[in-house]
């Protein structure tokens, strides 16, 4: 999330609810550049690093198929946390 000013928006917190099984996700927090296209409210912070979490998904060797991941987050100050489903296509 990016705020009208530019600075960080608060960056939800992250957990594998339910790994792969047949890989492995690692979350990582850290910095990014943003890219808003010409004309959007915000494309004066691309030059400027916000706040964001990733994820990278690294299969077992050989695998090829589909995998899937559970992620759950929750916004900083709530209890409440959200659940996503991510489904993962390796192809060799």
């Amino acid at each position: 999330m990016v705020n009208p000013d530019c600075s960080s928006g608060k960056v939800p917190d992250f957990k594998v609810a339910a790994a792969p099984a047949n890989g492995t996700v690692d979350l990582w927090r850290g910095a990014v550049s943003p890219f808003f296209a010409q004309g959007h409210s915000l494309q004066k912070c691309n030059v400027r690093k916000i706040a964001a979490v990733g994820a990278f998904y690294t299969s077992k060797s050989g695998f090829v198929g589909t995998d899937k991941v559970v992620v759950s987050s929750k916004a900083p100050g709530s209890d409440v946390y959200s659940y996503v489903t991510v489904h993962i296509n390796v192809a060799k």
